[in-house]
C-alpha cells in the first residue's frame, strides 16, 4: 500500500554535531600548540571584558552612548568615521567569511562555525570574569 523510502531521520543534536564536526576540532586542536595559547588569550581577553564589565559598568554605558551618538553623527554626515576592518580581522587572526545567501543569520553562523573555538573560549572567560568580577 505505502510505497516510499524508509526514513531515518536524525535529531538536531545529530544533525549539529555533524555540522560542526566537533571530533576534528578536537583533533586540530591536540595538534597544533599555537591554537592552544590563542585559545588562551581569547580566554583571558573574555575575562578581562567581563570582569571590566562587572566593575565599570557605570562606565561602560557611559561609553555605549559616547560611541551611539558617534555613530548617529556619522549617519547625518557630520563627522566622518573610517575603520579599518581587513586590518583588525587580520591583527585578531579572524577568518572572514563570505556573505551567505541566507542572510544576516546564516552569515554569522558560518562566521560562528569558522571561529567556534576562538568565540567558546571567549564566552567561557567572559562568563567567569562576570561572576569574578
Amino acid at each position: 500500500m505505502f510505497q516510499g523510502k524508509a526514513a531515518t531521520s536524525q535529531g538536531w543534536l545529530e544533525t549539529f554535531k555533524e555540522k560542526l564536526n566537533l571530533d576534528g576540532l578536537t583533533e586540530q586542536v591536540k595538534s597544533s600548540k599555537d591554537k592552544i595559547i590563542e585559545i588562551g588569550i581569547y580566554l583571558g581577553i573574555g575575562f578581562l571584558t567581563g570582569f571590566l564589565i562587572r566593575r565599570f559598568s557605570k562606565f561602560i554605558v557611559f561609553l555605549l552612548l559616547f560611541i551611539a551618538s558617534l555613530v548617529i553623527l556619522d549617519q547625518l554626515d557630520i563627522i566622518k568615521i573610517a575603520i579599518n576592518w581587513d586590518k583588525i580581522q587580520e591583527l585578531f587572526g579572524i577568518q572572514v567569511v563570505q556573505a551567505a545567501d541566507g542572510g544576516l543569520l546564516s552569515t554569522y553562523w558560518a562566521w560562528f562555525t569558522a571561529n567556534f573555538l576562538f568565540v567558546i573560549s571567549f564566552l567561557i572567560g567572559l562568563a567567569i570574569g562576570l561572576k569574578v568580577g
